[in-house]
């Protein structure tokens, strides 16, 4: 697999056969494309390759710091935080 980082914050996982374009204004995903992530870029984001997610991975919950995963001190389960389940 692949993360994308921003400030070793894990945004995405993508598998390691997507291709991952990371652009002066945005970052492409697929061939054929078929995501734009327009909030970052290759001044801002990290592509990090041949990575094993956490079983639990979801988006913002872990840090890739120097090639290991940490748990987000700043992360909160959505459905625990609403209220929802």
């Amino acid at each position: 697999m692949k993360t994308l980082t921003k400030n070793d914050l894990s945004l995405y996982v993508v598998p390691d056969d997507t291709p991952v374009v990371l652009g002066d204004t945005v970052i492409e995903i697929g061939s054929p494309l078929f995501f734009i992530i327009g909030d970052c870029s290759v001044i801002d984001t990290v592509l990090h390759v041949n990575v094993t997610p956490p079983e639990d991975w979801v988006g913002g919950k872990y840090l890739y710091k120097n090639g290991a995963w940490e748990l987000n001190p700043a992360w909160e389960d959505p459905y625990i935080a609403h209220g929802t389940d």
